[in-house]
């Protein structure tokens, strides 16, 4: 076995279906529709770049969206849904006519909220267009007739311990009688990507890597990264400060002569997120250095000044007024330790949630705050979600 930089070379498994080779997937994750900062249609139209272009389609068999498709709970009021849906009919018609299936895996609860299952329904009675997708949102092993291909699909949060995960994920390939898959989709993140000061779960790459013939890919933490044959493709755009790299997906092929070759597909259009250091500089050089960076950027551009505590360059007016056609904010820091903690926090965009019994009414209750919920509709809501609690507990005892 030789192995380089994005290729795999090895024997291919018996139960591969030789003849259908080449065998092309595309794989994104992280897209954020209904994203704050950046709007859906942008993204949408990035997507539209090469997921809506034949030509670029053309070979494909298989697209899987690893997770985190929406950024949050999307109401039917809101503008963009209908950019959504005709963007999608759209994909799905093209998949059909061009034979292409479409496996939607679940990401981050608070991300996601189940809302893929809704394509479903839109592929299949909205739209009527009857493509090949399927909704994914539980651990499960997916078998592909056509290449007789196996995939291994672990949704984010499927367990709270990482290592009660892989123990599911072993025996339910057990019972498929697998001791490998061809290609894992995940949603999380593994012990690599994550500094060791930080305490989220961590997936074990090790035990992965044993159980994975071709690749791994993985959504959650939006840097792309790659460690031998598993691929974080990061977010599809960029959606926040210090996301600097290239961002995009990944195509994978495998070939009949047994080679996996990985490319990383860029989003050339990408939204920028740039900031400028002025931390402990003038007005008048703080202006000259803020002013360089604010004429070489694209219209609509995020645009961030990075500032002491009491300098004067903290109100951006002074720039959105000779700049007006990029996005301002500023970032004050007072006491860098604690702006180091920050940082690092909102870099990793993690924050895993627990859901128990004890816990889920206080959840909900604060999600249904920052959603500004009806307070009728909610108090409704959560005394029914209340009495559910006490009748499994009851039902324990």
């Amino acid at each position: 076995m030789v192995d380089v930089p994005g290729m795999r070379i090895q024997t291919l498994s018996d139960a591969t279906n030789k003849a259908a080779l080449p065998f092309k997937v595309l794989c994104l994750s992280d897209i954020h529709l209904g994203h704050h900062r950046v709007e859906t249609e942008f993204i949408l139209g990035n997507l539209a770049t090469y997921l809506l272009d034949r030509n670029f389609m053309r070979g494909v068999n298989l697209v899987v969206f690893a997770g985190d498709v929406f950024d949050r709970l999307i109401y039917l009021s809101q503008d963009f849904i209908t950019d959504v849906d005709v963007f999608f009919v759209r994909f799905f018609t093209l998949c059909k006519s061009m034979g292409i299936r479409v496996l939607i895996l679940e990401g981050t609860r608070s991300h996601d909220r189940g809302q893929s299952a809704r394509l479903i329904r839109l592929n299949e009675h909205l739209s009527k267009v009857h493509a090949d997708v399927t909704y994914i949102p539980t651990l499960s092993v997916y078998h592909d007739e056509r290449f007789g291909l196996d995939y291994l699909f672990v949704p984010d949060e499927w367990h709270h311990d990482p290592n009660e995960t892989l123990k599911q994920v072993k025996v339910l390939m057990a019972e498929k009688g697998l001791s490998q898959v061809d290609f894992a989709f995940m949603h999380g993140n593994f012990h690599y990507q994550l500094p060791a000061i930080v305490k989220a779960p961590k997936h074990d790459e090790h035990e992965y890597l044993k159980l994975v013939r071709w690749a791994i890919f993985i959504g959650h933490i939006h840097i792309r990264s790659q460690y031998e044959w598993i691929y974080a493709q990061g977010s599809f755009d960029r959606l926040s400060q210090n996301e600097n790299d290239p961002k995009g997906f990944y195509q994978y092929e495998l070939t009949a002569e047994g080679r996996g070759i990985a490319t990383f597909v860029e989003n050339r259009n990408a939204k920028i997120h740039t900031r400028v250091d002025c931390r402990g500089v003038d007005t008048e050089t703080g202006l000259d250095r803020v002013s360089a960076v604010a004429r070489e950027l694209p219209d609509d551009s995020f645009i961030e000044v990075f500032v002491y505590k009491g300098s004067a360059l903290a109100n951006t007016r002074i720039f959105s007024e000779r700049f007006s056609r990029l996005r301002w904010s500023v970032k004050v820091e007072g006491q860098i330790v604690a702006e180091q903690v920050y940082e690092l926090k909102k870099d990793l965009d993690y924050q895993p949630v627990y859901i128990e019994p004890a816990t889920i009414v206080g959840l909900v209750s604060e999600r249904f705050e920052k959603q500004k919920v009806d307070s009728e509709v909610s108090a409704q809501a959560l005394a029914v979600l209340s009495a559910l609690v006490k009748e499994v507990a009851d039902a324990r005892l």
